[in-house]
């Protein structure tokens, strides 16, 4: 009996202890789970928050801030050869390629084969003459673009068959339109005026070819012969027609073309004592300019393009004229000229198969062409994957002045210094 009197305290204590403990656990865990929905619930708020912020930006502002607003639309072309059974020449095909991936991901190592592998291919040699998502690159998209008549401009940038085609233009230009003095460069190749005015007076021309991309950043945005930033449309109502602009800008390895530029000015000077030195400060010569090289020209074309249409939806003013950027292999010059011509229904552009500097071009090259290259590529191989011209066209032309001053110093106390050199070595 006394057993039973001593347990049955125990039991009674266990009994009432334990379901308050685990009501207290439960109400605990309850509490505990509230609050951790509360969390799930203001995190998600959150996220919803952010997002249909960042999507208000994308429609008013542009996609982010590295790329400046259409960057996610505007679509570059690749045209490309490629051989059939079926035919004795090769065909044409079209690929096309986001401005945000191609820009992100042409780097010191890209090659055209990469470039293609980025791309989706929209035209097999199917004909026609319209480019799918075309009037993502129009600064007017409401033109109709079968009305205009189309203009191809050969952007000529070093090393890549440039003198070829500099010298096709120059003649084609002076026998069937303008009769200026025989000179080495076609008339409005480094003037953008007399470009422009090229373009005007000759109707029956439909090659051009320009010097890069110009370097006051208004080729494709050119105001009028007056500089009036304010009457973009009043130039072509009351000037010209408008056309329809294709812009071929020619491809070539980052690494190959510093290493033929290298070759090329050595084969002019005889030497690189004075590009050496020029490295030095980063700055560009004769062949090796940075600002020249295929990437450089063609994110100086598409800022041309965001700029265009930012001056149409803040003030109104853009230009009636279509343009559209396509990339090419240097390479195959003669049959991607040739057949783009042949695709928009354009007559030929004579001589393009002629080899200017085969047997003109000094064999061999700087002994030292190796640390040449690498001393370029640490002087821009960090701007070549980060090119934000977009917005900062003013920017890029005052930082382009400002280095052309700095050159001309530098080459001014290189003449003076060497003239002294010369002095002393003849009074010896």
């Amino acid at each position: 009996m006394r057993r039973i009197h001593l347990t049955f305290p125990l039991v009674l204590v266990w009994c009432t202890l334990v379901p308050m403990l685990l009501l207290q656990q439960y109400q605990k865990n309850s509490v505990l789970d509230t609050e951790a929905q509360v969390l799930v619930a203001l995190r998600q708020k959150d996220r919803r928050v952010r997002r249909d912020l960042r999507q208000q930006q994308r429609q008013g502002n542009g996609d982010d801030p590295l790329f400046p607003s259409h960057s996610s639309t505007l679509f570059i072309y690749i045209a490309n050869t490629y051989s059939s059974k079926t035919s004795a020449t090769p065909l044409l095909e079209w690929s096309e390629v986001q401005w945000k991936d191609l820009i992100e991901g042409w780097n010191q190592e890209t090659t055209f084969t990469n470039l293609l592998q980025m791309s989706t291919m929209i035209l097999h040699n199917d004909g026609g003459d319209t480019l799918p998502s075309a009037s993502t690159t129009s600064t007017s998209p409401q033109v109709v673009e079968d009305v205009m008549r189309t203009k191809m401009i050969l952007h000529c940038l070093p090393k890549t068959a440039s003198t070829t085609l500099r010298a096709a233009c120059n003649i084609h230009l002076r026998k069937q339109c303008l009769d200026y003095p025989i000179q080495q460069d076609p008339y409005g190749y480094r003037n953008i005026t007399e470009f422009h005015h090229a373009i005007k007076e000759c109707s029956n021309i439909h090659h051009f070819c320009i010097q890069g991309g110009s370097a006051n950043m208004d080729i494709i945005n050119y105001n009028d012969e007056n500089g009036d930033s304010g009457n973009i449309q009043q130039l072509h109502s009351d000037s010209r027609e408008p056309y329809h602009f294709i812009h071929m800008i020619p491809f070539r390895n980052f690494h190959e073309w510093v290493e033929s530029a290298i070759k090329q000015i050595y084969s002019i000077d005889g030497s690189c004592n004075q590009v050496d030195k020029i490295l030095d400060h980063c700055l560009g010569y004769r062949e090796l300019y940075f600002e020249l090289y295929s990437k450089s020209v063609l994110s100086l074309l598409a800022s041309m393009i965001f700029h265009s249409n930012e001056q149409q939806h803040t003030s109104g003013n853009a230009s009636m004229d279509k343009h559209q950027l396509v990339l090419y292999n240097y390479k195959d010059t003669e049959s991607i000229i040739s057949q783009v011509s042949d695709y928009f229904h354009l007559p030929p552009l004579p001589r393009t198969n002629l080899r200017m500097k085969d047997h003109t071009s000094k064999s061999g090259t700087c002994h030292d062409s190796d640390a040449m290259a690498v001393k370029f590529h640490n002087c821009h191989g960090e701007a070549l994957m980060s090119f934000n011209y977009s917005s900062t066209l003013e920017n890029e032309k005052k930082r382009r002045r400002q280095n052309s001053r700095k050159m001309g110093k530098i080459l001014q106390f290189m003449n003076e210094f060497k003239s002294q050199d010369d002095a002393e070595a003849s009074g010896d």
